[in-house]
C-alpha cells in the first residue's frame, strides 16, 4: 500500500455469483431469519459449495444495503412531508391575508368611499 490509499477488500461474493432465481431466494431467507446453517444447506443442495462465514459476510453486507435503503426511504418520506406542510402552510397564509385584505377594503368602501376608489385605482395602476 503506498501512502495514505488504502487496499479495499473483494466486494463479490460466491451468492453474488449464483443464478438470479437462486441468489433471490437466498436473500429472501437472509429476509425471513433463516439460519446461517439453513442457508447453507439450501444453496448446497443446489450443487454449490459454500461455507457459513461465506454466507454470514453477504447476509451482513445485505442487510446493511437493505438499512441504507430503509433510511433513504425515510428521508425521502420526512422531505416529502415538510414540503406538504410548507404548502398547507402557505396555502392557509395566503387564505388569511386575502380574507384580511377584503375585510379592510369592504370597511373602506362602507366608511371611506373616496379613499377606497383612489386606493382601488392606485392598486390597478401597479399590476399594469
Amino acid at each position: 500500500m503506498r501512502g495514505s490509499m488504502k487496499k479495499k477488500n473483494r466486494k463479490h461474493s460466491i451468492i453474488d455469483g449464483l443464478p438470479s432465481d437462486l441468489r433471490e431466494a437466498v436473500d429472501e431467507m437472509i429476509k425471513t431469519d433463516f439460519t446461517y446453517h439453513e442457508i447453507v444447506e439450501y444453496i448446497r443442495k443446489n450443487g454449490v459449495e459454500i461455507s457459513v462465514s461465506s454466507v454470514q459476510r453477504y447476509a451482513s453486507n445485505l442487510n446493511a444495503t437493505l438499512e441504507s435503503l430503509r433510511l433513504a426511504q425515510e428521508n425521502f418520506r420526512a422531505v416529502a412531508y415538510k414540503k406538504k406542510i410548507d404548502v398547507d402552510t402557505k396555502d392557509v397564509l395566503e387564505n388569511g391575508a386575502d380574507q384580511f385584505q377584503s375585510l379592510i377594503f369592504e370597511a373602506m368602501a362602507d366608511e371611506e368611499p373616496e379613499l377606497y376608489k383612489r386606493v382601488k385605482k392606485f392598486i390597478k395602476e401597479k399590476q399594469s
